[in-house]
C-alpha cells in the first residue's frame, strides 16, 4: 500500500503542476480524475497493458 500511495502522490503532483503551468480542459480531467481512486487504478493498468503490448508488437521478429 505504501508504494501504491507514494507514485499516486508523485503521479498527482507531476499532474497538478502540469495543469498549473498548462490550464487546458484536457489537464484538468487528468487532475480530477485523481479524486477517483478506481479511475487513476484502471488508467495506471491501461497502461501498463498498453506498454506491454508495444513491447510485444517492437520485438514480434525476436521470437
Amino acid at each position: 500500500m505504501g508504494k501504491f500511495l507514494k507514485e499516486y502522490l508523485k503521479d498527482f503532483v507531476d499532474d497538478f503542476l502540469w495543469f498549473l503551468i498548462n490550464p487546458t480542459y484536457k489537464n484538468l480531467k487528468n487532475v480530477l480524475r485523481y479524486f477517483s481512486i478506481s479511475s487513476y487504478k484502471r488508467r495506471k493498468i491501461e497502461s501498463i497493458y498498453q506498454l506491454d503490448k508495444d513491447v510485444r508488437e517492437t520485438h514480434a521478429d525476436d521470437f
